[in-house]
Order: structure tokens, then sequence, then C-alpha cells
């Protein structure tokens, strides 16, 4: 088993730009491809989508590999940490799910002016080490990641209204925005989140289940949907 033998600045100094970016891009592939488009507000870009470290939610790439080192590799008098590749590797892949929180899906563009200005942030040990514990551990991060598991029945999944039904549709009176957040079964627990825009009474307790199940956006992933929850917050746990 390969190890690393060195300070924790040494240790970026050589894998920092060059194992820990192919390893981001590695995991992201797939999710870029569901995402499908520019996730910048009135962006359409389809092509080339780059995987951003979503900063607003205190991922970065460089911040978790230090967290990570700290947390898991003790050092010895002089500052040197050994560490096992394979298993700081796992790791680095856990600290990342699930990948819609940790990571935006944006053009060249966007993601270049994104990350202007970003510090890089401080984490916690305590939630470097819970995310790494609550990870699923049934995933070979080495391969394409797990296969996305098909339904028998493409439209069992669930619908879900934040917090019910009746206040959802009350609160589209006054709004024509809301979010439908979708739950790929992929065993990552991967979000997908939708924008949708929608007219005042065009929507109603007899048809908003159906005009969902019908959405082109929501079909592209039939057979591939966990559950949807639909809410007025671009945050599916709000």
């Amino acid at each position: 088993m390969a190890k690393f033998i060195g300070t924790v600045e040494e240790f970026i100094a050589i894998f920092g730009g060059t194992l820990l970016t192919k390893a981001v891009s590695h995991y992201t592939r797939r999710y870029k491809k569901m995402v499908k488009t520019c996730t910048h507000p009135g962006c359409n870009k389809r092509t080339c989508l780059e995987a951003a470290h979503n900063h607003e939610n205190n991922s970065d790439r460089l911040a978790y590999a230090e967290s990570i080192i700290n947390c898991y590799y003790p050092s010895d008098a002089n500052g040197n940490r050994e560490i096992d590749l394979d298993d700081f590797m796992k790791k680095f892949f856990y600290v990342h799910l699930p990948l819609n929180k940790s990571i935006k899906a944006l053009c060249k563009d966007h993601h270049s002016n994104f990350d202007k200005g970003v510090k890089r942030p401080t984490l916690s040990l305590e939630e470097i080490e819970k995310k790494v514990n609550n990870a699923p551990k049934n995933v070979d991060f080495n391969a394409n990641l797990l296969p996305i598991i098909k339904c028998k029945n493409v439209d069992s999944y669930r619908i879900d209204y934040m917090p019910d039904k009746t206040t959802f549709l009350n609160n589209l009176q006054s709004s024509s925005v809301f979010f439908c957040h979708i739950y790929i079964t992929d065993g990552l627990g991967t979000v997908i989140t939708k924008k949708w825009i929608t007219k005042p009474g065009n929507l109603s307790e007899n048809n908003l289940d159906r005009n969902i199940r019908s959405n082109s956006f929501v079909k592209t992933y039939k057979g591939n949907i966990e559950r949807i929850v639909v809410s007025m917050d671009e945050d599916p746990e709000k």
C-alpha cells in the first residue's frame, strides 16, 4: 500500500493540484451530466461544465485535504505524518458526499467568477469526522461510482410537499417560483434541484402530481428517482 511521509504542507504541494484535482474530476463526471446545465442563475450552457467546490457550504478541496490529515494522521516530533494514500483518498471522497452540497456544476466563466476572492475556510475536525462516518461505505470510489439503480415501477416514487401539500398550494398563490428536488437512486444521496416557474392558477390539487411527473426534466430521470421533494426553498432540507 502506497504511503506518504512528510508534513501537511508537503502533501498539499505534491498532491493538491494533481491527484486531488483529478480525483474530484472523476467523482463529479456523472453528476455534471445529471445536472445538465450551468447552475448559475440565467445561464443555460450545457457543454464543458466544471466542478466548482461550493464555498458557500465551506466546501474546499485543499481545506478538506488538510482537515482529513489533521483529523486522522498524527504528526511526529518533526511535524511529519504517515499517510496511507488509499485510506486518505477514501476519506477525501466521503467528505464530498452528497455531491450536490459540496459541488456546483458551472460553466468555465461562472466557475472563475465564483472562485474570485475566495479564502480557504477553516473546517471543524468534528464535522470532517461526521462526514466520513456518515458516508455510504458500499461505494467503490475507484470505479465509476455506484451504478444507478433502475426502479422496476418507474412511477413508484413518492412526491413530498414541504411543509405539506395544502400549505404549498397556498404559498403558490403569492409566488410563481418553486423547486423540485429529485433524489437519485445512486446510493450517494445525490439530489438534483430544478427551479420551476409557473403562472398563478396553473397548478391545483387535482393536477399538481401529474404535472410534476410529466415534466420533461423529471422524466429525464425516469426509473432513477427515489423520491421528489417539492418546496418553495432552493434547499431541500428547509
